[in-house]
């Protein structure tokens, strides 16, 4: 026949490991006679850990509350995109890449554009030139 502990672990669907751990804590009492002399004290630890009166690194009203936080900001993040504040990151990064994508492209062209257009083989003269272009095409670049 199993130890008693043995068999309330697996009534309460608990491994023996646990059982052990929450009898040498004093949860549950080592003299126990019968499978309710462990129950019935096993049923008031968990109420009171269901309560938040017991000190357990795991409170389950914190638990509930912070589930609650994070279910309403959940919400608040779906009506904003449904709203139409949001936009979703795939579009933004696809639009960024071809926006600098469009502009590199133009930068790596200016210096053949500009050489021919004066006429210099000057590099700071053509450089200047550059720096010029790209001031008045788009001013808040730089």
């Amino acid at each position: 026949m199993k130890p008693l502990i043995k068999q309330f672990a697996e009534v309460v669907g608990m491994s023996a490991a646990s059982a052990y751990r929450l009898r040498d804590k004093g949860i549950i009492p080592a003299e126990a006679q019968t499978l309710t002399d462990l129950t019935i004290p096993y049923c008031f630890h968990v109420r009171k850990i269901a309560s938040g009166r017991f000190d357990t690194e795991f409170d389950i009203t914190n638990a509930r509350a912070r589930r609650m936080h994070y279910r309403a900001n959940l919400a608040e993040l779906q009506y904003k995109k449904m709203a139409g504040k949001l936009i979703d990151v795939g579009v933004a990064a696809y639009e960024q890449n071809r926006i600098i994508e469009l502009m590199r492209s133009k930068l790596m062209g200016m210096p053949y554009r500009i050489g021919v257009e004066t006429g210099s083989r000057d590099a700071g003269q053509i450089a200047r030139r550059i720096i010029d272009e790209i001031m008045c095409s788009n001013p808040d670049l730089i």
